[in-house]
């Protein structure tokens, strides 16, 4: 089940998101680096979460997308098990790994909903991407290390660059929300974008990339690249999770016998 009003409450603070960190630099911190601006980004994140969390966008947004899913449910019960959603930016910073040749991954978990005879069953499901940022300071991206070069071929299906521009030579005018694909790229297609400022290359806004990554048609959903490439031990990663406040345990259970009487749906109505 798609859930793209959910998302699309995502989407909208994230790019609150990028507006603030642009007015931070710009009056603040002018030419930050590209590790800092993604942490700041993420900090800067978490609290558009939470703000939209608290005046229950989260959680209203996937109602609206369970009713349309499933009309015939009564709509008080898809409130009642729908209390206590909310939205969340998980960060763990640790240090850049080199295994992988990525700056950081990219999750996001979300609700899968299943219905069988009178239930809707509930799991975690999580799609993953592995991110590249690079920074263009003046006239020049920079380039791909060599470790990356090696690294990065095994990768490219579930890769995507993210881009950080300063516009302007005082580092005051920052440019957030630009992102490259290497779904169908290669090592020297990618060098080449860096070298000629990616003229003629089709970018991604934000918006584009979460939406695609939510509906898995960007990045991966294979459980064991997402450990051991995506967000491996002592990596820097970020988890935008969608789940019920206080209720991890349930992530990838059947709703348990509390809440089955809230989701028995009525079949007697004539």
């Amino acid at each position: 089940m798609k859930i793209p009003k959910t998302i699309e409450v995502i989407c909208k603070a994230w790019n609150t998101a990028e507006k603030k960190l642009v007015e931070e630099v710009s009056k603040y911190s002018p030419g930050r680096g590209e590790e800092c601006i993604t942490d700041c980004f993420f900090v800067l994140l978490q609290k558009e979460l939470e703000d939209a969390s608290e005046k229950e966008l989260v959680k209203t947004a996937f109602i609206e997308d369970l009713m349309e899913e499933y009309p015939d449910i009564p709509a008080k019960r898809i409130e009642n098990f729908s209390q206590g959603l909310i939205a969340e930016a998980l960060h763990s910073r640790y240090i850049e790994g080199s295994k992988t040749g990525g700056d950081f991954g990219l999750i996001i978990s979300s609700p899968e909903v299943e219905r069988s005879a009178d239930r809707l069953h509930f799991s975690k499901i999580q799609n993953g991407l592995l991110c590249q940022a690079k920074l263009k300071r003046k006239k020049k991206w920079e380039e791909l290390t060599e470790t990356q070069e090696e690294i990065l071929p095994k990768h490219l299906k579930y890769l995507a660059i993210t881009l950080y521009r300063y516009e302007d030579a005082k580092f005051r005018r920052l440019r957030l929300g630009q992102w490259f694909s290497c779904k169908r790229s290669s090592v020297d297609k990618i060098n080449n974008y860096l070298k000629n400022d990616f003229r003629r290359a089709r970018l991604k806004n934000s918006s584009d990339v979460l939406k695609a990554l939510a509906e898995q048609k960007l990045g991966t959903q294979d459980a064991e690249i997402i450990k051991d490439v995506i967000a491996p031990g002592g990596s820097r990663r970020f988890e935008l999770r969608i789940w019920w406040k206080d209720k991890d345990e349930y992530f990838s259970e059947v709703i348990n016998s509390a809440i089955r009487e809230e989701v028995k749906i009525s079949v007697e109505r004539s």
